[in-house]
């Protein structure tokens, strides 16, 4: 049975792909797109390190110290997630771009 969803769903991406419109997009401007995450990241680590003076004792996050630092803390972890998330979804369009499936949808 999963033989047969796995070939009904490999004949439908094939339908879809012969579909002229979503032909392959190529993107120039992934670096762009690239550095932007890196500095990101960067951006993420310079808010860490200047938090952890505020957020840990002795290098280790001490819960009361973030508990009066909430909002900083919180503001962190906001940061962080987005940069992982830009860079995921950076990686992903990669992924896509070199099998030649990043079509117009996924742009």
């Amino acid at each position: 049975m999963a033989d047969q969803f796995a070939a009904a769903a490999l004949s439908s991406a094939a339908a879809l792909s012969a579909d002229p419109a979503e032909a392959p997009i190529r993107l120039p401007g992934l670096q762009t797109y690239a550095r932007a995450i890196a500095s990101a990241g960067e951006l993420v680590d310079h808010i860490r390190q200047h938090l952890a003076e505020r957020l840990c004792v002795d290098g280790r996050p001490d819960k009361n110290r973030i508990t009066r630092h909430q909002t900083a803390a919180h503001g962190l972890a906001w940061y962080a997630s987005y940069a992982a998330t830009l860079k995921a979804t950076l990686d992903w369009a990669h992924r896509l771009e070199a099998e030649g499936l990043f079509g117009e949808t996924e742009a």
